[in-house]
């Protein structure tokens, strides 16, 4: 069987109390609670509570509180009693609302098939037979009523019996509490309950065994199968209880105005007061499926009281001091305690109640610095440096054992020695036989010796450098582990072997675990609750715990986890472990002993894990089972929680996504961002502080659709749409080649239309004219030399450009060749009226070069004819080829003529011949543009005026930026 623990984790107030503390959990406004005023308790079918406050009604699970009022369909949000039919739908009593139940999530008001309805229902019963029993305080009648066929019966009752509780005492006789006495139900009447006339009665309840008890003016009145009897004890006498609550058929929990009262009823002989709290108006009292215990208060709350079976002890129960150094058993069932500054003292504690004893041979300030039972005695570790054994009964010493060191601690191995040491090299060894050893191990010298364990005839020695291994054949240290070679921390607090020798390590950093092959590790991210772990104890189930310096822990096996054990600790600094022979924990702090029993359960009630909430883009709904959403309804938050009061904030939740691993989280939501579209599945379970795992797992499945345009139907649509395009564009795109292909044509024609053109105004009548005429002109004056090699440049020239007619690029080299022939013929002409010069840059390379052919001799022509002819005195023309790039050559034709301003006044009186040389500048223009546009290049022309640019000299400047080596489209 699993050991059961006990979660009490909110401080608890100082009471008076017989023999321990009793320590509660509050639930306040600050918890969920609609109103600190609350008036009834109900745990339904399913272990959920229900609260009744002055403000609406709260479900409540553990871990959160759902709210419920008049925006929810409550008639009134002063809510009264509850109760639950046998279908498990909840009922609840309004008071100025009626009678309502709960369908879903909503209540609907319950109209009572009657000649006066209900409105103040103050008390309310399902019987057995489902017939439901509702009281109105105002109109001072009992209404029965059968949700299943809407039947109603009436009973007025007298004006002198109010109504203040009822319960069933067989099936379907019911027993009134009111305020002229008992009344119970008989041939379908409410008559007196006699021979018990009790005046008044304020409250009822009965226990498995039929035994009914009453609240009444003046205690608790006990109706015992046909006899009746007060119970009797000083605490009652005079007491107005309000409430009474049956437990186990033992304890009462009996409520009045200002205090709480827990009493033993079962054991006739050892009646007594368990506890009694004071400074709060009970109004009702519930015990959850777990066995807790809840109170209903006037103003503060609710209160969680966790199961009596956990007691602690502390100075104000009369331990001499908080620090609890040491502890042992023995035969007669006494539990022996001994604080840090216990000097010349012990206390043991029998049937729960402490007594402080001073044994007469403890020694003046001397003090107790450890105890076991050894051979029926009580064996005492003294800081003087001696083992005393006591008789547990008379107290008086057996035996003195003289050892010469202060024993710090000692260990009571499964062989029977006692061993024993204080920090440093020496150890001492009492054997069965009473005899005392003392050995000094000069390996531990600069050590200090902190726990002893004995392990297949070896000692284990913890040390703060690490576990050392006495052989105790050889009596020689043969081994060192610390942190360097496996284990978790150097400082070994305390050493531990299970049933299946596994040696249980604690250090402080963590817990290591020998199983004879490998090491392994513990620590906070295996579940303890820290890492400093200062006692380790294997109790008598061979269950591993932990004592640490926040607290106590517990090894499931099984899972291979630690779990945190909240038991009420005012001070969670666990200083010593102990388990008694009668299945019991006891667990020293720095502050106060705790008891524990080793195997309890929780009335074989396992946590119950729902989905509570839902947030998908931030909205927020009930439910989404099954639900689907649109693809951008991808952001969902999941709320869950479980159904578990006895330590709701320790539990570890598992969720997983379409069956895939598991993840842990502590938290009691999950948040799922830009989920993609498609069918999910996502599941969730819990694992308890307790190791518990839960009786179910939640389920719950929606699905993401698809955006439209990835469904099949837009996708068939898309892909229709998607070929007409295709086919569009590409008959489209054909009509537009063969548009584009009549057009290069033209263009191409149009290209030798103007080369043709340009080839007609470079071989310009008046030119060729001229030129003969200068050869006759030197055949006349029988210069033969110069007629000669004016006549050869000229041919060479009109070869030139006859062979142009079929080339539309020359390279550089050829067209400065047929620029140089032209301008030397010009000089030849002009009886050198002008020079001439023409520069290639050296980045450029004239042969490979290759540019529009007959694109620069008219802007030539043009500086000679239009700029330097018209001048007096003699002139220069300039021609300079510059790289622009790797794509372009930047062509420069200066002169210093009369400038392009002058030029164009004399424009206006132009001869045929100047309009020629005007007509071929524009072709070429026209022609360089449209090589651009059909090469995909850019190219331009920049003629101005030298002056407009700044120089104080007359002339024009031509700037021709021409595409090389291109390729026309």
């Amino acid at each position: 069987m699993r050991t059961l623990v006990l979660c009490i984790f909110l401080s608890g107030i100082c009471l008076t109390l017989s023999s321990q503390q009793l320590f509660y959990r509050s639930i306040g406004v600050n918890d969920g609670l609609s109103d600190p005023v609350v008036f009834r308790i109900y745990s339904d079918h399913e272990g959920f509570l229900w609260f009744s406050t002055d403000n609406g009604l709260d479900r409540f699970d553990g871990n959160s509180t759902q709210n419920f009022n008049t925006q929810t369909g409550l008639g009134r949000n002063t809510v009264l009693p509850i109760a639950q039919d046998q279908t498990g739908t909840i009922w609840v009593g309004t008071y100025g609302g009626g009678l309502c139940y709960k369908k879903d999530e909503r209540f609907f008001e319950y109209n009572i098939k009657a000649s006066t309805k209900p409105q103040n229902i103050t008390a309310l019963l399902f019987d057995t037979n489902n017939n439901g029993w509702a009281y109105d305080n105002v109109l001072n009648s009992l209404f029965k009523f059968n949700p299943g066929n809407g039947t109603t019966e009436v009973i007025d009752l007298s004006s002198d019996t109010k109504l203040f509780d009822m319960v069933e005492i067989n099936p379907g006789k019911i027993l009134f509490s009111t305020a002229s006495g008992l009344f119970i139900t008989s041939g379908g009447n409410v008559t007196t309950y006699s021979p018990f006339n009790v005046s008044p009665a304020y409250s009822i309840d009965k226990d498995t065994k039929g035994n009914v008890f009453v609240g009444t003016n003046s205690g608790i009145l006990r109706l015992d199968k046909g006899t009746k009897f007060m119970i009797q004890h000083p605490v009652f006498e005079g007491r107005q209880i309000k409430t009474v609550k049956v437990v186990n058929d033992s304890v009462l929990w009996a409520g009045t105005d200002g205090k709480l009262i827990l009493f033993n009823y079962g054991n006739h002989a050892k009646k007594q007061i368990l506890a009694e709290i004071n400074g709060i108006t009970v109004t009702d009292i519930e015990r959850d499926i777990e066995g807790n215990f809840w109170i209903a208060t006037y103003g503060q709350g609710v209160r969680c009281y966790y199961q009596m079976t956990d007691y602690f002890f502390s100075t104000e129960d009369g331990l001499p001091e908080g620090f609890i150094s040491a502890i042992a058993g023995s035969a007669n069932g006494r539990t022996w305690i001994s604080t840090l500054k216990m000097n010349e003292k012990l206390a043991f504690i029998l049937e729960n109640k402490i007594e402080i004893v001073n044994p007469p041979d403890l020694g003046k300030e001397e003090y107790i610095t450890s105890m076991i039972s050894f051979q029926g005695d009580l064996l005492l570790s003294l800081s003087s440096g001696r083992f005393m054994m006591i008789d547990p009964i008379t107290l008086q010493s057996q035996k003195q054992f003289e050892t010469g060191i202060s024993v710090e601690f000692s260990y009571k191995s499964k062989s029977g020695n006692i061993w024993g040491s204080r920090y440093r090299e020496t150890i001492a060894r009492l054997s069965e036989s009473a005899e005392v050893e003392l050995k000094d191990y000069y390996a531990l010298k600069n050590t200090k010796i902190l726990s002893l364990c004995e392990y297949n005839k070896n000692l284990l020695i913890g040390t703060d450098s690490g576990l050392y291994v006495l052989n105790l054949q050889n009596n020689k240290i043969v081994l060192n582990i610390n942190e360097k070679n496996g284990l978790s921390g150097n400082q070994v607090n305390k050493i531990v072997t299970d049933s299946a020798n596994n040696i249980w390590i604690g250090t402080s950093n963590g817990i290591s675990m020998f199983n004879g092959k490998i090491i392994t590790h513990y620590s906070t991210k295996n579940g303890l609750n820290s890492n400093n772990c200062h006692t380790l104890v294997i109790d008598n189930h061979n269950h591993l715990w932990v004592g640490t310096s926040n607290g106590l822990n517990y090894f499931d096996y099984q899972r291979n986890l630690f779990f945190d054990y909240h038991a009420g600790l005012r001070n969670k600094a666990i200083t010593v472990l102990y388990p008694d022979d009668k299945n019991s924990l006891w667990v020293g702090t720095s502050d106060g002993l705790m008891k524990i029993p080793q195997q309890r359960q929780i009335s074989n009630v396992l946590p119950f894990v729902y989905f509570e909430t839902f947030s998908i883009n931030g909205k927020e709904y009930r439910e989404i089972q099954n639900k689907k959403f649109r693809h951008f309804e991808n952001n969902i938050s999941i709320r869950f929680s479980s159904r578990f009061f006895s330590d709701p904030t320790n539990s570890v939740y598992y969720y997983r996504i379409n069956k895939g691993s598991w993840n842990t989280t502590k938290n009691r939501s999950i948040e799922f961002a830009d989920l993609r579209p498609g069918n999910y599945f996502i599941e969730v379970k819990m694992i308890n502080s307790f190791g518990l795992e839960g009786s179910n797992i939640a389920s719950l499945s929606f699905t993401i659709r698809n955006p439209f345009w990835s469904t099949w139907w837009f996708i068939l649509l898309e892909a229709v749409t998607v070929s007409g395009l295709i086919v569009f564009v590409i008959r489209r795109r054909i009509l537009y080649i063969k548009k584009t292909e009549r057009e290069k044509l033209a263009t191409h024609k149009k290209v030798l239309d103007l080369e043709q053109k340009a080839l007609s105004a470079l071989i310009n009548p008046h030119f060729i004219f001229n030129a003969l005429a200068s050869v006759q002109h030197y055949i006349t004056v029988n210069d033969k030399d110069a007629a000669y090699n004016f006549l050869s440049k000229f041919s060479k020239l009109i070869r030139l450009t006859l062979e142009n007619v079929y080339r539309s690029k020359n390279s550089i080299e050829e067209e400065i060749e047929r620029l140089e022939l032209y301008m030397s013929i010009e000089k030849l002409r002009f009886k050198d009226k002008f020079n001439y010069e023409i520069i290639l840059d050296e980045e450029i390379s004239a042969y490979d070069t290759e540019i529009p052919a007959m694109l620069i001799q008219p802007f030539i022509e043009n500086s000679i004819w239009h700029g330097i002819m018209l001048k007096k005195e003699s002139g220069k023309v300039t021609v300079r080829f510059q790289a622009v790039g790797e794509d372009y050559i930047k062509v420069r034709v200066e002169d210093d003529g009369i400038g392009l301003n002058k030029a164009k006044e004399m424009k206006k009186k132009d001869t045929q011949g100047v309009k020629k040389e005007s007509l071929a500048l524009k072709i070429t223009v026209e022609r360089l543009n449209l090589i651009a546009k059909l090469s995909g290049n850019k190219a331009s022309v920049d003629i101005y005026d030298r002056r407009e640019k700044g120089e104080e000299i007359d002339g024009t400047v031509v700037e021709i930026v021409i595409p090389v080596n291109y390729q026309l489209g």
